[in-house]
C-alpha cells in the first residue's frame, strides 16, 4: 500500500482547487494577485450567509497602506450589508444588530503574533467616538476610516432613536496553514488581551478566530442549498397538493424558521420581496398591537393576511415540512414584526403568548417566470406603490433577456448569475446600471457617488430611467452602451491603481473610489462631441463611426485626468465628489479645456 497523506494536506489540496476553480469568476481589479485572490476567497467564505455581491465583496476591502492590520471590513444592520446613503428611521423604538466584521488574511502557511498586536493597537483608535475623522485619516487609510465612521455614526443614530442595539464585532485571522493548533498557544494570549481590552474600554463583545486550511475548507462545504423546517400546529394541520401548502403555524414556530443560531433573520429568505420593512406604518402599529394585546377570542392570523412563500421542494417530515430554499414573496412586514417582538420578548423576559397562529402558503415552483407572477400577485392584493416592483418590471426582464445576447449578464434577481458560476466583470447589478444612467443620462454623477440606492428606491430618480411603457422605454443599446464604457473606465482605473502616473493627493485609491462616475459622464461627452448626452446618443456610441472611434481607453484615460486635475483643485474630499457644484465645474470647464487633447 502507498502512503496517504495526511488529512490536513489533503483538505489543503482541496482549498487550493477551490481557489483556482474561483479565481476564474472573480474580477479582473484582482489582476492575478495570488495575495488579492486569497483575500477576496476568504471573503466570499466567511461571508457565505450574507449572500453579498461580488461588488460588495469588493467594497468591503480596505487592504493597503496604513489599513492598521485589516484588509477587509462590513458592517450589517439586522443581516443587511449597511450603505452609507441608508436610511435607519425605521429601526425607531425597536430592537437593531449591528454586526462588524473584520479580517485579515494572509497567503502564508503561519500566524503571527503582530497581526493580533497591530489590530488591538488600531482598534483604540477606530473605536474610540472621541477621536475625530480628521485624526483618524492621518493614521489609517480612507477605507478603513470610512468603515469606523459609518459604524460610529450607526450607534449614534440609533441610540437617539432609543433603539436597543445588540453588537458583536467578529476578527476573522486567515491563512493557509495546516494546523490552527500549531500556532495558536503563542497566539491564544494575544487574542485574549485583544477581546479584554475591546470590552474594557469601549463596551463591545469581539470574538476572535484563527481559521488555517483545514477551517476554511470546512467553511466551503457549507450548502448553497438553505433547507428549513416549519411546524404545524394541531398535530399537522396542513392543506396540500401536489405543488401548494396551507400551513397554521405557531408564532414562535415561525420565528424558529425565519431565524439562523443568533436568532437574527436569514436575509437570504427576503431576497425576492419587492418592499423592505417599514417599522413606523400604521398597519405595523397595529399588528406590534396585535401580538402585544391579542383580543379576547381572536387569533393573531384572523387580522392577518399571512406569509407566502415560493421554494424548489417542499414535503413531510413529521410534524414538520420540509423546505428547500424557501423565498419569502409576501409577508415581509409581518415577519419582521413577529421577529422583533418575540425578540424583544426574550430580552425582556416578557412571558410570550406562543399559541398565537399564522397562516403560511408554499407554492413549490422553480421557474422564475412564474414565480414573478406569484409575488406581483400576491403583492398587487396589498396597498403598494407600482414602482415598488423593481426587479419584476418588464424593463428589467427585457434588459436581462437583451444582455443574455451579449456577454453579460444582467442580475436583476440578486446573485442569481453570481449562484449560476457567471465570472464577476460579466454581471451587472440593477444598482450600477442605476448609477451609470444617473451619472450620463442624468448628469448627476455627485448623486451617484452620494447617493447609490436612492436612485433604485426613491420615485422620481427611478422613473427617470426605467418605465414599463415600451413607447417611453430607452433603447436597450443605451444600457448595453452604459456597461460598454463602464468597462472602459474601469480598465483604465485599474491601470491607474496599478502605475500611477504621479503623486496624488491622499492617494491614489481617494480618486479611483470618489469619481469613477465623473469621469463616466465627462468620457460620454468626448464620446459624443458634447455634453447634452441623451438616451439616443449614448445607444449609437457603438453603431457612429465617429463616436465608436471615440470609445477608447486613450480618451477615457484623457477624461480622468480632466476629472482628477479638477477634484484636486477643489480639496479631493469625499465630500467634494458627492457635492453637486463640483458636477457643475466639471460641466462649467470642460468646454474651455484642451478638447483636442480630450478627442484626439
Amino acid at each position: 500500500m502507498g502512503s496517504q497523506k495526511p488529512k490536513t494536506q489533503e483538505k489543503n489540496s482541496f482549498l487550493d482547487g477551490l481557489i483556482e476553480q474561483r479565481k476564474e469568476r472573480y474580477p479582473s481589479a484582482l489582476n492575478g494577485n495570488k495575495d488579492k485572490i486569497f483575500e477576496f476567497f476568504c471573503v466570499e467564505t466567511l461571508l457565505g450567509d450574507y449572500d453579498l455581491t461580488y461588488e460588495e465583496i469588493q467594497s468591503g476591502i480596505v487592504d493597503g497602506s496604513m489599513d492598521g492590520g485589516i484588509d477587509a471590513a462590513f458592517v450589517f444592520v439586522n443581516k443587511k450589508m449597511h450603505l452609507e446613503d441608508q436610511e435607519l428611521s425605521e429601526l425607531t423604538g425597536r430592537t437593531a444588530s449591528v454586526h462588524l466584521i473584520l479580517i485579515q488574511s494572509k497567503n502564508t502557511s503561519s500566524f503571527t503574533q503582530t497581526a493580533v498586536v497591530t489590530l488591538t493597537s488600531s482598534l483604540k483608535d477606530l473605536l474610540d467616538f472621541d477621536v475625530d475623522e480628521e485624526n483618524l485619516s492621518a493614521l489609517y487609510n480612507k477605507e478603513v476610516v470610512k468603515v469606523f465612521v459609518d459604524f460610529r455614526r450607526i450607534f449614534k443614530i440609533l441610540q437617539k432613536n432609543d433603539v436597543h442595539i445588540e453588537s458583536v464585532i467578529n476578527f476573522y485571522y486567515c491563512s493557509r496553514a495546516s494546523s490552527v493548533s500549531k500556532f495558536s498557544k503563542d497566539i491564544a494570549p494575544k487574542t485574549k488581551d485583544l477581546k479584554k481590552t475591546i470590552k474594557k474600554e469601549f463596551g463591545f463583545t469581539l470574538d476572535a478566530e484563527l481559521l488555517g486550511a483545514s477551517e476554511l475548507y470546512e467553511y466551503t462545504k457549507r450548502q448553497k442549498t438553505l433547507t428549513k423546517y416549519l411546524s404545524s400546529s394541531n398535530n399537522g394541520g396542513i392543506i396540500f397538493n401536489d405543488k401548494s401548502y396551507i400551513v397554521l403555524c405557531k408564532i414562535s414556530d415561525y420565528f424558529d424558521f425565519v431565524t439562523d443560531a443568533n436568532k437574527e433573520i436569514i436575509p437570504r429568505l427576503l431576497e425576492a420581496n419587492v418592499r423592505a420593512y417599514h417599522g413606523t406604518a400604521e398597519v405595523n402599529r397595529e399588528m406590534r398591537s396585535t401580538l402585544l394585546s391579542p383580543p379576547d377570542g381572536v387569533d393573531f392570523w384572523w387580522l392577518n393576511n399571512g406569509i407566502t412563500i415560493v421554494s424548489d421542494e417542499a414535503g413531510f417530515q413529521g410534524s414538520a415540512l420540509k423546505i428547500v430554499n424557501p423565498l419569502i414573496v409576501n409577508g415581509l412586514q409581518t415577519t419582521h414584526e413577529i421577529h422583533g417582538f418575540l425578540k424583544a420578548a426574550k430580552i425582556a423576559g416578557t412571558p410570550i403568548i406562543s399559541d398565537q397562529q399564522l397562516l403560511v402558503r408554499i407554492v413549490v415552483e422553480s421557474d422564475p417566470s412564474k414565480r414573478s407572477l406569484v409575488i406581483k400577485a400576491t403583492n398587487r392584493q396589498t396597498s403598494i406603490k407600482a414602482s415598488s416592483f423593481r426587479a419584476t418590471d418588464i424593463v428589467h426582464q427585457k434588459i436581462e433577456d437583451y444582455f443574455i445576447n451579449s456577454e453579460y449578464y444582467y442580475d436583476r434577481r440578486k446573485n442569481f448569475y453570481k449562484n449560476a458560476n457567471k465570472k464577476a466583470d460579466q454581471i451587472i447589478t440593477i444598482d450600477s446600471l442605476a448609477q451609470s444612467l444617473a451619472s450620463v443620462v442624468g448628469q448627476s454623477p455627485h448623486f451617484a457617488r452620494g447617493k447609490p440606492s436612492a436612485i433604485v428606491s426613491e420615485d422620481i430618480e427611478y422613473n427617470k430611467y426605467f418605465t414599463n411603457d415600451s413607447e417611453k422605454m430607452f433603447p436597450m443599446d443605451t444600457y448595453l452602451n452604459l456597461v460598454l464604457i463602464r468597462k472602459i473606465v474601469e480598465e483604465v482605473f485599474l491601470e491607474i491603481k496599478e502605475r500611477p502616473p504621479r503623486v496624488y493627493v491622499g492617494g491614489v485609491q481617494q480618486y479611483l473610489n470618489n469619481l469613477k462616475f465623473h469621469v463616466l459622464m465627462v468620457f460620454s461627452w468626448a464620446i459624443n462631441g458634447g455634453q447634452k448626452v441623451g438616451a439616443h446618443d449614448v445607444a449609437s456610441f457603438y453603431t457612429d463611426e465617429r463616436k465608436k472611434e471615440r470609445a477608447c481607453a486613450a480618451i477615457a484615460h484623457n477624461s480622468a485626468v480632466f476629472v482628477f486635475e479638477r477634484f484636486e483643485e477643489l480639496g479631493a474630499q469625499d465630500k467634494t465628489a458627492k457635492d453637486k457644484s463640483f458636477t457643475a465645474t466639471l460641466q462649467a470647464q470642460w468646454s474651455q479645456w484642451n478638447t483636442t487633447v480630450a478627442v484626439g
